[in-house]
């Protein structure tokens, strides 16, 4: 087996950071209505 070949990093802090920052965005576009209000 190669020993040279590299694996792809992968910054698990930086993807959590950028899947929070996405939930948000989406979360605030979801309409207030009373069925969900005390979710958001």
């Amino acid at each position: 087996m190669n020993e040279n070949v590299q694996k792809p990093i992968y910054d698990l802090e930086e993807r959590t950071f950028q899947f929070a920052r996405k939930v948000r965005l989406w979360v605030k576009k979801i309409p207030k209505t009373i069925e969900n209000v005390e979710d958001l």
